[in-house]
């Protein structure tokens, strides 16, 4: 099987060194909260998933659009207890092209780090208010799959 060529490292830090964040937004939320008594809280299976894609814009900025799922379940019976969903918009401006071969080691590199924190918020924040003890989720750490040296 024929391995991918990826970007070059120097044209990865050339494109990265472009950027201009303008703005996060929260764009879609939903949780969901089970208040069966039989759960208990602090047996729960915990996963998040996350996507994300990108598009550009007429005016020439970078629409980046990640999204986040959190669902604990009970590992017992298998039941869910709590499921908190969000989807961010992160603005940005770029002086040079931004490419798709970019975006795939960007989003794997960067873009966590700029939006994990919104989701850990929104998370400790949604499950307080559901007067559950509240989720503090950890501190984003992602070894990569690829880097920008890979070829």
């Amino acid at each position: 099987m024929k391995k991918k060529k990826r970007i070059a490292p120097e044209d990865y830090r050339k494109i990265l060194s472009g950027l201009d964040l303008l703005d996060i937004s929260l764009t879609r939320s939903e949780s969901f909260f089970n208040k069966d008594p039989k759960i208990t809280f602090s047996k729960l299976n915990v996963n998040i998933s996350d996507n994300s894609n990108f598009t550009l814009t007429e005016d020439g900025f970078v629409d980046i659009i990640q999204s986040y799922k959190l669902k604990a379940v009970d590992p017992e019976s298998e039941t869910i207890f709590l499921t908190v969903n969000a989807t961010f918009n992160v603005r940005m401006k770029s002086t040079e092209p931004f490419t798709k071969d970019f975006f795939e080691i960007y989003k794997e590199l960067t873009l966590q780090i700029n939006t994990w924190p919104y989701f850990r918020e929104l998370v400790q924040n949604m499950t307080s208010r559901m007067n559950i003890p509240s989720l503090t989720l950890p501190l984003f750490k992602q070894i990569p799959k690829t880097s920008p040296e890979s070829k």
